[in-house]
C-alpha cells in the first residue's frame, strides 16, 4: 500500500488544495484589542474585588442597607460625602430610618437640599417635621414618612445623584430647596473643599469613577501626593473667608451652568420615573444681614479711594449717631464715586428705611447681596435658573414653586429679614412654616387629586403656635436656638459684618428673656410638656432627643439618659445619642465602663469625629487606662490638630504615664496653637517643677496670672518658687 504523503484530497477523480482561512489585519487587531480589554478587565476586577475584600474604601451612596430586629431598613451612610470631599470636613447626615418594604397608606416624600433645608440649627423644627406636622393634620388616614436627607455645606452636585438614589426608595414626592451653596460647595469656585472644577463633564466622570473602591485608592494617592497630609478639620464658614469671588468673575458663568444642567435633570425626573417633584426659589435675609465682604477695587486712583472711603467712614458714623439724613448723603457721595461696594448699598438701604422712604430700599439691598464676595447666598440669576428650568413642566410632574415672592408677601418693604431668618440664610421657626407651608399646599394639592378629590381644600391649615406645640418647641427650646446662633455670628465671618453689633444686642435681649430661672415648678411644667407632646408622636425620636437635651441642661442626668436610651430603641444605629450617653455615664466611676461601650460604638458609627476620641480618651484616663487614652488623644488631634484641650488631656495622659518629656513637649504644641491657655500654662508648670527649671516654672506661673488673676494655684506655686529662688526677677 502506497504512502500518499500529499497534502491533498482526491474526490471523483480530481484534486483539490485544502482551503485555510488567513484573518484579515482588521479582525487580527479587532481579537488583540478584545483580548487586551479581557485581561484589563479581568485585572482590573481582580484588583476592585480585592479592595472591596480587604475593606478599602467607602459606601459611594446615600442610603445603606441595615437590619433591625428582623426588618430591613434603609439608613444614612455616614460616610457619603467622601466621594466629594475630604473626610476631615465632611459632615454627616443625620440620622435616617425607613423601612425597605413601604407599607400600604404610607406617603413617603424625601426632602433635599443645604443646610437651611436641613433646618439648620435645630432640625427637629425644620422643613422636614413642618412638612410632617401639616400633612398628618390635613390627611388624618394618611402615616406620612417624610425623609430629611439635606447636607450642610453641599449642593446641586451632590443633590442631584441623592435625587436618584431617592426616587429608587419607593419615593412619591421629591421637596427640594437649594441653591445657596453653588458657589462655595463642593467644585464650586469659592469652595474649600477641593479644587474649584470648570468642566462638568470632566466632574461627572471623576464622581462615577469614585463609586468604585478603585476609583477612591486612585484618588486617595493623588490627594496624599498633592497635600502630602489630610485637610483641616470643618471650621464653619471661618474656613471660606479667604475665598472671595466677585459678580464679574468669570468662573461664575460655569456655576451657573452647571446648576442650570442639574436643575434640568432634576425637573426632568418626573418624566423618568413618574415621581413629583416640588422645587423652589431660595430666599435670603436681605434687610439684616450684611454682606459679609466689599472692596473698593486697586483701579480707582489713590485720590479717588480717600474721598471713596472718608464719605464711607463718615456716613457711618453720622449713621450710628442717629443723624439718618446726613449720613444718606455721604453714601450717595461715596456711591458716586464708585458704586460697587456690598456694603455701601446695605447701608443706603438702611437709611432708605430709617428716614421713611423704603420703596427705593429694594434696589439697594438685592444689589447688595449680589456684590457680596463671599457668596453664600442664592443670587438673581440661581433664582432665575430655577425659574426658567420649570417653566412648563407641572404637566409633566414637576411643580415650581416661588418662596421668594411668598416671604417678600410677609415681610415688610418685601424685604425679609430677622423676623424670618437667624442670619443670611438659615430659618426661624416662622420662616420654616412658612416654606413647609408653601410645599405641604402643592403636595396636598397633588394628593387630593391623585385620590380623586380635586383640588379642594376646606380644612384650614394648622398655624405656627399649633406646629410649634405639636413638635415640642418649648421656651428652652427657643433659648438654645437663640443661644446656639448668637455664639455661631460672633465668629468669622459675621464679626466683619456692618451691622453685628445692633443684631447682638438684639439677640442678647432675646437670650435675657428667654432664660429660665432654675424654679422647680417650672421646670416640671416643661418636662410634662415635652411628655405629653411625645404621647401624641411616640415614634418621635427627635421629641426624646430634645427632652434628653432638657434634662440635661437642668442637671436632671439620671432621666436625660433613660431618653437618650429611648432614642437608640427607635434609631439602633443613633450616632449622637451614643456621644451623650458617653458624656454622661463617664463621670460616675459606677457607669464609666458603660460610657467606654458607647463611645467606642460611637466612633464605630463616626470615626471621623474628633470629639467623640477625646471623650473616650477621658473616659479611658478615668478608668487608668492611660495607654489608650493617650492613643485616643493622638487620634483626636490627628483629626483636628488645634483642639488645644486635647493636647493638654493628651500631655496630661503622657505625664501619667511617667513620660514627662513628652508630656512638656505635647504642651509646647498646645502653645504654639494658643498661647492663652491657662490649662497649658499651669501644667507646663506643674511638669517642669520636678526638673527644677524654675525659671520656666516662674513664666509659665506669670502667664496663669496675665490670664487669670485670681488662680489660687498659681499664685501659691508662684511665692513658693520665689521664696525658693530670692533675687530673680519676675518673668
Amino acid at each position: 500500500m502506497e504512502n500518499n504523503t500529499s497534502n491533498q484530497q482526491t474526490t471523483g477523480g480530481e484534486n483539490h488544495p485544502i482551503s485555510v482561512s488567513v484573518p484579515s489585519p482588521f479582525k487580527k487587531w479587532a481579537f488583540r484589542l478584545l483580548a487586551m480589554l479581557l485581561v484589563s478587565g479581568c485585572v482590573l476586577g481582580g484588583l476592585e474585588g480585592t479592595l472591596r475584600l480587604i475593606g478599602f474604601g467607602d459606601h459611594p451612596y446615600f442610603f445603606q442597607k441595615r437590619v433591625f430586629n428582623n426588618t430591613e431598613y434603609w439608613t444614612e451612610n455616614p460616610g457619603f460625602l467622601y466621594r466629594f470631599m475630604p473626610r476631615t470636613q465632611a459632615r454627616s447626615p443625620r440620622p435616617v430610618m425607613f423601612p425597605v418594604k413601604k407599607a400600604e397608606n404610607v406617603v413617603r416624600i424625601f426632602v433635599l437640599g443645604e443646610s437651611a433645608a436641613m433646618g439648620d440649627p435645630e432640625p427637629a423644627f425644620g422643613l422636614a417635621q413642618l412638612l410632617r406636622v401639616l400633612l398628618r393634620d390635613r390627611f388624618p388616614n394618611k402615616e406620612f414618612e417624610v425623609i430629611n436627607t439635606a447636607l450642610t455645606a453641599i449642593n446641586s452636585h451632590l443633590i442631584l445623584p441623592l435625587a436618584h438614589e431617592c426616587v429608587e426608595k419607593d419615593a412619591d414626592f421629591l421637596v427640594i430647596y437649594m441653591g445657596n451653596n453653588e458657589v462655595v460647595g463642593p467644585f464650586g469656585p469659592g469652595t474649600v473643599f477641593g479644587d474649584h472644577s470648570p468642566n462638568l463633564t470632566t466632574l461627572k466622570w471623576g464622581l462615577a469613577l469614585k463609586k468604585f473602591r478603585l476609583g477612591q485608592l486612585v484618588d486617595h494617592l493623588a490627594t496624599t501626593f498633592a497635600t502630602g497630609s489630610s485637610a483641616n478639620a470643618w471650621g464653619g464658614m471661618a474656613m471660606f473667608q479667604e475665598k472671595q469671588v466677585s459678580r464679574d468673575d468669570p468662573r461664575l458663568q460655569a456655576v451657573y451652568d452647571h446648576f442650570q444642567s442639574q436643575v434640568r435633570d432634576l425637573v426632568s425626573l418626573p418624566r423618568r420615573s413618574g415621581v413629583p417633584v416640588f422645587i423652589s426659589t431660595v430666599p435670603c435675609n436681605l434687610r439684616d444681614s450684611a454682606p459679609f465682604a466689599s472692596s473698593v477695587p486697586s483701579s480707582l486712583s489713590d485720590e479717588d479711594k480717600q474721598a471713596w472711603q472718608a464719605h464711607y467712614d463718615q456716613g457711618v458714623q453720622l449713621k450710628k449717631a442717629g443723624l439718618l439724613s446726613e449720613a444718606f448723603l455721604h453714601f450717595q457721595e461715596a456711591e458716586s464715586l464708585f458704586s460697587e461696594h456690598a456694603d455701601l448699598q446695605f447701608q443706603l438701604g438702611q437709611c432708605l428705611i430709617q428716614i421713611g422712604t423704603p420703596e427705593e430700599a429694594p434696589t439697594h439691598f438685592l444689589l447688595a447681596r449680589e456684590l457680596d464676595l463671599l457668596r453664600f447666598r442664592a443670587d438673581d440669576r440661581l433664582n432665575q435658573i430655577i425659574r426658567d428650568a420649570s417653566k412648563g413642566q407641572i404637566s409633566a410632574g414637576t411643580h415650581f414653586l416661588d418662596a421668594v415672592q411668598v416671604f417678600a408677601e410677609h415681610s415688610d418693604y418685601g424685604l425679609p429679614g430677622n423676623d424670618l431668618f437667624w442670619d443670611h440664610v438659615h430659618l426661624k421657626f416662622l420662616g420654616n412654616y412658612l416654606l413647609a407651608k408653601l410645599y405641604a399646599e402643592n403636595v396636598a394639592t397633588v394628593l387630593a387629586m391623585q385620590s380623586g378629590g380635586g383640588t379642594k381644600q376646606a380644612v384650614a391649615w394648622l398655624g405656627a403656635e399649633q406646629c410649634a406645640r405639636r413638635m415640642g418647641l418649648t421656651r428652652w427650646g427657643q433659648y438654645q436656638m437663640t443661644s446656639t446662633m448668637f455664639s455661631r455670628l460672633n465668629v468669622p465671618p459675621f464679626t466683619g459684618q456692618s451691622n453685628r453689633a445692633e443684631v447682638n444686642t438684639v439677640m442678647a435681649e432675646e437670650i435675657r428673656l428667654l432664660r429660665m430661672e432654675p424654679d422647680q415648678e417650672k421646670l416640671k411644667a416643661m418636662s410634662d410638656l415635652y411628655l405629653a407632646t411625645i404621647q401624641n408622636d411616640p415614634g418621635n425620636w427627635l421629641l426624646y432627643d430634645q427632652l434628653a437635651r432638657f434634662l440635661k441642661a437642668v442637671g436632671d442626668r439620671e432621666n436625660a439618659v433613660i431618653q437618650w436610651k429611648k432614642v437608640i430603641e427607635l434609631v439602633p444605629h443613633h450616632f449622637m445619642a451614643r456621644y451623650e450617653l458617653g458624656t454622661l455615664l463617664k463621670t460616675s466611676e459606677v457607669t464609666v465602663g458603660l460610657a467606654e461601650r458607647y463611645l467606642r460604638e460611637a466612633i464605630e458609627l463616626r470615626p471621623y469625629i474628633p470629639q467623640v476620641h477625646s471623650e473616650l480618651g477621658l473616659c479611658l484616663g478615668r478608668q487608668n487606662k492611660y495607654q489608650d487614652a493617650s492613643e485616643s488623644f493622638q487620634r483626636a488631634i490627628e483629626l483636628n490638630p488645634k483642639d488645644v484641650n486635647v493636647h493638654v488631656n493628651w500631655a496630661i495622659a503622657l505625664n501619667l504615664m511617667k513620660k514627662n518629656d513628652e508630656a512638656i513637649h505635647r504642651l509646647e504644641q498646645a502653645l504654639t496653637v494658643s498661647t492663652n491657655s491657662v490649662p497649658a500654662h499651669l501644667n507646663m508648670a506643674r511638669f517642669l517643677a520636678p526638673g527644677k527649671d524654675w525659671g520656666r516654672v516662674r513664666y509659665h506661673l506669670n502667664q496663669v496670672l496675665r490670664l487669670d488673676p485670681d488662680n489660687a494655684e498659681a499664685i501659691e506655686a508662684l511665692g513658693k518658687v520665689e521664696a525658693m529662688t530670692p533675687g530673680s526677677a519676675p518673668q
